[in-house]
């Protein structure tokens, strides 16, 4: 049985998952790292989480393939599965604060699905990622289907989910669905200094940029266009903007202290 181990140090809360050898997350896991990412987020000492697996072989494979063998022939049963795992990854993924998956080996099915679900994936060369549920008859039913598509784009999204064999970190960024591959003995060193400038960024300027970026997706030209506007009109009286223009005149390094804006 598998725990899910929270350490918050400066600003920066790295949750890891510790089911070796796979990282393997099941129901109790699923709901725990929901938990904590609502609690991160409502923690003003907490800028930017970091979701990494325990070892160096697996970030995440996925859901636990003998919880997942009890919904075989019941609807009702994956529908209630699907619907808990949504919890996990629609609070992740609306997260007010940055979000950072640190890959090292394999990110396979619900394992991606929560990679995806983070701003920014970074991972090491050897870092492998899949979504192979076609091979047993499935497919990413927790929002693979959606946002490795925003990703990547339908021929490459066919391409994972239709075909289900694996992708390497460099052709991973080379199709976009991830934000950055290092050698794999810099991995660790790597995400702490992007998790670092993402905590030392202006949150709520970064809350509302992640907010005109997801309307851009998903509403029309419109919509969007007014929720970036709204976002510019809330930063023009932060006290964030004010220590930015006035640093930046001095030609100092600004310090911003603004948390994000509670919804």
């Amino acid at each position: 049985m598998g725990n899910i181990v929270v350490d918050v140090q400066d600003g920066i809360a790295t949750a890891a998952i510790t089911a070796p050898p796979m990282n393997a997350i099941d129901a109790r896991m699923r709901a725990d790292l929901a938990r904590y990412i609502a609690e991160c987020e409502r923690d003003t000492g907490v800028r930017a989480t970091v979701i990494r697996g325990e070892g160096e072989k697996s970030f995440c494979a996925g859901f636990d393939l003998k919880e997942l063998a009890t919904t075989v022939g019941s609807a009702e049963k994956t529908r209630e599965h699907l619907e808990a795992g949504d919890i996990l990854f629609n609070s992740l993924a609306r997260c007010r604060k940055p979000t950072i998956a640190s890959v090292s080996g394999l990110a396979l099915g619900g394992g991606l699905e929560l990679a995806v679900c983070c701003d920014f994936i970074i991972a090491g060369e050897s870092a492998r990622f899949g979504l192979p549920e076609i091979k047993i008859g499935a497919y990413p039913a927790g929002g693979g289907t959606l946002r490795v598509t925003q990703l990547v784009g339908p021929v490459l999204a066919k391409r994972l989910m239709m075909l289900g064999d694996p992708i390497d970190a460099a052709q991973a960024l080379q199709w976009g669905l991830i934000s950055f591959a290092v050698p794999d003995g810099e991995l660790e060193r790597e995400t702490a200094a992007l998790a670092r400038r993402l905590a030392d960024g202006p949150a709520l300027a970064l809350q509302y940029l992640k907010r005109a970026i997801a309307s851009a997706l998903q509403d029309g030209e419109a919509a969007a266009l007014e929720t970036a506007r709204e976002g510019a009109l809330r930063l023009a009286v932060s006290n964030d903007l004010a220590a930015g223009v006035a640093s930046f005149t001095a030609r100092q390094r600004a310090t911003f202290r603004d948390d994000v804006d509670p919804e």
